[in-house]
């Protein structure tokens, strides 16, 4: 009976924790919108007129992968489709030039969901690998 009495009393220290974990994750949330903040910034400077399409589409793929991946990500698809969903080359479409009329009518976001499942399947999910392989063979 009483037992079930100190289960429900929560305790000093874990209300600290759970402020604590709370404060973190505070933290935490303030970084991720500090670094989001800062790509943005480097992205105008890289690029200084960008459209508002292209940040968002850089932004999402960016929230897929760590830095490093989306460095490598964002020069393979800079040369591939330069940010540009409707592409086309020939019989390659999209943001990443794949070989499918299908590709080409994905909504952007889409587009790189499917993209990054080709270089999971080809590169082992590896953008730095393809865009070696891209710049050694002129394709990926």
């Amino acid at each position: 009976m009483y037992s079930n009495l100190t289960a429900r009393v929560p305790s000093r220290h874990s209300a600290g924790a759970e402020l604590a974990l709370k404060r973190r994750l505070r933290e935490g949330l303030c970084l991720r919108l500090m670094a989001t903040t800062l790509i943005a910034a480097l992205f105008t400077i890289i690029n200084p007129s960008p459209s508002k399409a292209d940040m968002n589409l850089k932004l999402y793929a960016y929230n897929l992968m760590s830095w490093k991946q989306f460095e490598c990500y964002n020069w393979l698809i800079s040369k591939e489709s330069n940010w540009n969903p409707k592409a086309r080359n020939g019989s390659h479409y999209g943001l990443g030039q794949m070989r499918s009329k299908w590709y080409g009518t994905l909504h952007p976001h889409k587009q790189i969901r499917v993209h990054m499942k080709y270089l999971s399947h080809r590169y082992g999910g590896d953008a730095c690998k393809a865009l070696a392989h891209l710049e050694r063979k002129g394709w990926h």
